[in-house]
């Protein structure tokens, strides 16, 4: 499995980026969202976005992007978590934490 990952915005509000499984294209990179270690929410690259076409990254249709319902939005001193699983083993491929008060963060895996 070869996943690349990367975040453009990830904060208390919203997390927007791209992931592509380069060793299987079809395959949709699934992102665990966890909340103060605890799992809250699976999405998967599945939108297109422009700038990864004009880029060259595959058709574009690896964006990924949630924003968290005004409900859910984190208190200050919760912990945002990305986690991505090579899917037979279960191994981390990527995880990354962040304090929910920060400010956008670009993250990158290869």
């Amino acid at each position: 499995m070869t996943i690349k990952i990367n975040i453009d915005i990830f904060n208390s509000k919203k997390i927007s980026g791209w992931a592509v499984d380069y060793s299987d294209l079809s395959n949709k990179v699934s992102l665990d969202l966890l909340i103060d270690g605890k799992f809250y929410y699976r999405i998967f690259s599945q939108n297109v976005r422009e700038d990864l076409k004009k880029a060259g990254i595959v058709n574009g249709q690896f964006g990924v992007v949630y924003e968290f319902p005004e409900i859910i939005r984190l208190q200050e001193g919760a912990e945002l978590e990305i986690y991505v699983a090579e899917s037979e083993t279960g191994e981390p491929v990527f995880s990354s934490a962040f304090p929910a008060n920060s400010t956008d963060i670009e993250k990158k895996a290869k």
